[in-house]
C-alpha cells in the first residue's frame, strides 16, 4: 500500500506521528496549519528506513527496515523535527484525532 508515502488532506497529505517519541507542541497563541509531512522522508532522514503503520492511532507509525533476512523496528520519528525541516525552524507537529493516524499536521 502507498498510504505511508505521503498522506494529508483527505488522507493523502497529512502530518503523521511516528512513535511515542513525538512531542506535540501546543502553544498558547493561535496557530496556522502549514500542511503535511512525508513520513517516509522523515524515517529516511532520521533512521535510514521506511515507515509502517503498526497500530491505528496517532502513535501507530514506526520507522521499520525490512531486509531480506531481518526486519528492524527503529521506533518513532520526531515529527516536530520533520515539520521544522519542511516548513522552517518554528514549525511543530500536532494531531487532530488520536484515533486517526493520518490526522497529524504541521503548524506555526
Amino acid at each position: 500500500m502507498n498510504i505511508k508515502r505521503y498522506v494529508g488532506s483527505a488522507l493523502t497529505a497529512t502530518a503523521l506521528a511516528v512513535g511515542a517519541s513525538v512531542v506535540a507542541a501546543t502553544p498558547a497563541h493561535a496557530s496556522t496549519m502549514l500542511g503535511g509531512v512525508n513520513v517516509d522522508r522523515a524515517c529516511a532522514w532520521q533512521h535510514g528506513t521506511g515507515a509502517d503503520l503498526v497500530a491505528w492511532n496517532v502513535y501507530g507509525w514506526r520507522c521499520i527496515y525490512h531486509g531480506a533476512v531481518i526486519t528492524v523496528n527503529w521506533g518513532g520519528v520526531n515529527l516536530n523535527q520533520e515539520c521544522a525541516s519542511e516548513y522552517g525552524g518554528n514549525a511543530y507537529a500536532r494531531y487532530l484525532d488520536y484515533n486517526n493516524p493520518y490526522s497529524w499536521r504541521c503548524y506555526r
